[in-house]
């Protein structure tokens, strides 16, 4: 009887060992996974790119015309790939210039709104190709004291871009259409001084005038 009890408790002191093993390394998989989901997410282009790209302002603004009326052009936020394979794209035929340009632009991220701060691309389409995109960015204009207690929000245009080889309005169309983003977004102003020596400056022009 006393070597039956003994066996017994051999018997449930192993299960308990076993369980608490068990349990120990079920914890440590579901540690190890939930790390690894972590890091995945933190590492991969994909989705930091995905969360980059949403923008959480209004649509801007759609059928637009060009100078004469003749074409309408819709114009559309890109997302980072979005922007980064049609850049790709235009450098094969890009002049010494626009290529440049279009290395700095690849170096834009779309951001959403954080701290006051949101970063976003537009493009100009026409029969559902692209034959524009610009650079923007929207913050807080504290550039006085009076200004630093009642902010005012100012859209700055960092860079247009038109497709190569292609005799296009889009770019002149863009220029319109932040100026009009401006207004709807509750910005007082509009910033195209990046745009001095783009385009011949005729950009900065255009949304000076407007």
């Amino acid at each position: 009887a006393a070597a039956a009890a003994a066996a017994a408790a051999i018997s449930v002191a192993a299960c308990w060992v076993i369980f608490g093993v068990n349990h120990v390394f079920s914890h440590q998989v579901y540690a190890k996974a939930a790390f690894c989901k972590q890091r995945a997410v933190r590492s991969s282009p994909y989705i930091v790119r995905r969360v980059a790209a949403t923008i959480d302002r209004p649509p801007p603004p759609a059928d637009l015309e060009d100078g004469d009326g003749e074409e309408e052009y819709d114009v559309k936020y890109l997302s980072n790939m979005e922007r980064e394979h049609y850049l790709k794209q235009w450098q094969l035929l890009a002049s010494p210039e626009d290529l440049a340009l279009s290395e700095s632009m690849l170096s834009f991220r779309s951001q959403p709104m954080y701290n006051g701060l949101v970063r976003y691309c537009v493009g100009a389409f026409l029969d559902g190709k692209l034959q524009g995109l610009a650079t923007c960015e929207e913050r807080a204009d504290i550039g006085d004291v009076v200004s630093f207690f009642f902010p005012k929000r100012v859209l700055r245009c960092f860079a247009v871009l038109t497709r190569p080889r292609v005799r296009t309005e889009a770019g002149s169309v863009l220029v319109r259409a932040i100026h009009a983003m401006a207004d709807s977004h509750d910005c007082y102003r509009v910033d195209f001084e990046a745009l001095k020596d783009i385009a011949g400056g005729r950009y900065y022009i255009l949304g000076r005038s407007l």
